[in-house]
C-alpha cells in the first residue's frame, strides 16, 4: 500500500524544548510494508521517503502509534501520531479515498487484524519520480513539446499557448481531473461542446484566440456547476446567446477585446459573478437585468456609450394573450420543466434558448415592452472603470405597464 502526499514530520521533542522544525510540507512517497526482523520473523512499517532521503525512514506500525487525528480528513489531510520516534507525520494528500484507504489500512495493522491479507508494498529505495508521483501539471510553449502520444490522465493544470493550436484536442476533454485548462495565444476558432467530462473545470482561458461563438452544450453541461472564471478576451466575439448565463457558478468573466455589440438579456442570472470586464468593444447599452449583479469590479472603458441617450420607451409589444409558442415557452420555465434538444422541436428549443425575465421575474419573449433608463453604475460595482462616465443607458424587456412604470421611476426596485 503507498501513496503521494506532502508530509511534514514534526519532532515534539523539539516542540516540547521550544524549538521548532522547518515546518515545511515536502513531496513524499508513503508505503505500508513488511520488513525481516533478527529472528526470523517480520514487522509492518510505515516508510516515508522524499528527494532528500531517497532510502527513507521507517517507523513501526504495532504498538507504536498514540493516535491517529482525521477531523480535517475531508480535506486531505490527517497525522500519525508515532511514539518512538516522538514524531507527528502530517499529511495533506489531494485524492481523499486514497488517503483513506492508506489510514484504513494502518489501524488494521494497529490491531492486528487480517494482516496476512493486507497488500503491502516492497520497503525498498524509491526513485525520484515515484517520489513526485503521478504528473499534475502540463506547461507546453512550443510545438514540438506538445505530447502527440496523450496526456497524462492524472493532470489537474494544463497550459498549452502560443503553438498555433488551431483547434481543442478531444483527448483534453477527456481529462476528468483537470481543474485549470489555458489554451491562451492559439488560433482556435470553435470551442466545442462536449466538456461533460471536464466536471472539476473551475478555470478556463481561452484568450487571444478567434473565437466567434459559443456552443449551447458548453453553457448547459458540466461546466454550468464547475467553472469559476472564464477569459475570453482577445476574440471575434460579436454576439454571446442567451444561454451563456447558465454559467451560474463564474466570479470572473473577462470579454475585453472583442467585437460585442450587446450583451446577453439574462446578464442578472450571474449572481456570484464579482469582476466583469468587457472594454475595448461595441456596447452602446447594457441589458436591464444588469442591475440585479453586485460586482466588486466593473471594467467597460473604451466602449460606445452615449452620455446623451435619453431614457424612453423603445417598443411596445404588448398583447393580451400571447403566441401559442410563447405560452408554452413560458409553462416549461414557470413550472421548472428541465427539457433538452431530444425532448422538443428545435423551434421550441431555439425560443426558450431566447427568452429572458421581466425584473419582477416572470418569463418573456416577444410580447413586451422594451425601455431605455439610465443606471448609475455605483450601484451595481464597488470599483468602476468606464471611461470616465458613472451612468449608462439599460434596455429592459418588461412584461407589463405596470413593471414599465416601476422600471422608469426606480429600476433598482426589482
Amino acid at each position: 500500500m503507498r501513496i503521494h502526499a506532502e508530509v511534514d514530520v514534526v519532532n515534539r521533542q523539539l516542540a516540547n524544548h521550544g524549538m521548532k522544525g522547518k515546518g515545511k510540507k515536502v513531496k513524499t512517497h508513503l508505503a505500508i510494508g513488511r520488513k525481516p526482523l533478527a529472528d526470523g520473523d517480520s514487522e509492518v512499517f510505515l516508510m516515508l521517503s522524499n528527494n532528500s532521503n531517497k532510502q527513507g525512514v521507517k517507523y513501526m506500525i504495532k504498538d507504536n502509534i498514540g493516535n491517529i487525528f482525521t477531523k480535517m480528513i475531508n480535506e486531505g489531510k490527517s497525522t500519525i501520531r508515532f511514539n518512538e520516534p516522538p514524531h507527528d507525520i502530517c499529511i495533506k494528500c489531494d485524492d481523499i479515498l486514497q488517503l483513506k484507504s492508506f489510514l484504513m489500512v494502518v489501524k488494521k495493522v494497529m490491531d492486528g487484524k487480517d494482516c496476512g491479507k493486507l497488500t503491502l508494498s516492497a520497503l525498498q529505495p524509491v526513485s525520484t519520480k515515484q517520489i513526485e508521483g503521478p504528473k499534475k501539471k502540463l506547461t507546453v510553449m512550443k510545438r514540438g513539446d506538445y505530447p502527440s502520444q496523450g496526456f497524462p490522465q492524472t493532470l489537474q493544470h494544463l497550459q498549452v499557448s502560443g503553438i498555433r493550436l488551431a483547434r481543442i484536442d478531444n483527448r483534453m476533454l477527456k481529462l476528468r481531473n483537470l481543474v485549470k485548462l489555458d489554451l491562451s495565444g492559439n488560433e482556435i476558432t470553435a470551442v466545442p461542446d462536449n466538456f461533460d467530462l471536464l466536471d472539476n473545470l473551475s478555470d478556463l482561458n481561452l484568450s487571444g484566440n478567434q473565437i466567434e461563438k459559443i456552443p449551447r452544450g458548453f453553457c448547459v453541461g458540466a461546466l454550468a456547476k464547475s467553472l469559476k472564471l472564464i477569459n475570453l478576451s482577445e476574440n471575434k466575439i460579436v454576439m454571446l446567446p442567451n444561454y451563456f448565463c447558465n454559467l451560474r457558478q463564474l466570479l470572473t468573466l473577462n470579454l475585453n477585446k472583442n467585437q460585442l455589440k450587446l450583451l446577453p438579456p439574462s446578464m442578472g442570472k450571474f449572481s456570484n459573478l464579482k469582476h466583469f470586464l468587457a472594454s475595448e468593444n461595441n456596447l452602446k447599452i447594457l441589458p436591464g437585468s444588469f442591475s440585479q449583479l453586485r460586482l466588486e469590479t466593473l471594467e467597460l472603458s473604451a466602449n460606445d456609450f452615449d452620455p446623451q441617450t435619453e431614457p424612453k420607451t423603445l417598443r411596445d409589444r404588448l398583447e393580451e394573450v400571447g403566441t401559442l409558442l410563447e405560452i408554452v415557452a413560458r409553462y416549461i420555465v414557470k413550472k421548472g420543466i428541465s427539457v433538452g434538444p431530444e425532448d422538443v422541436t428545435p423551434q421550441l428549443m431555439n425560443y426558450l434558448d431566447s427568452g429572458m425575465k421581466c425584473l419582477c421575474g416572470c418569463p418573456v419573449w416577444n410580447n413586451v415592452v422594451t425601455a431605455l433608463v439610465t443606471m448609475d453604475l455605483g450601484r451595481v460595482a464597488t470599483q468602476i472603470s468606464v471611461g470616465g462616465l458613472d451612468r449608462v443607458c439599460i434596455e429592459a424587456s418588461l412584461c407589463s405597464n405596470k413593471c414599465l412604470q416601476m422600471f422608469k421611476n426606480n429600476p433598482y426596485a426589482f
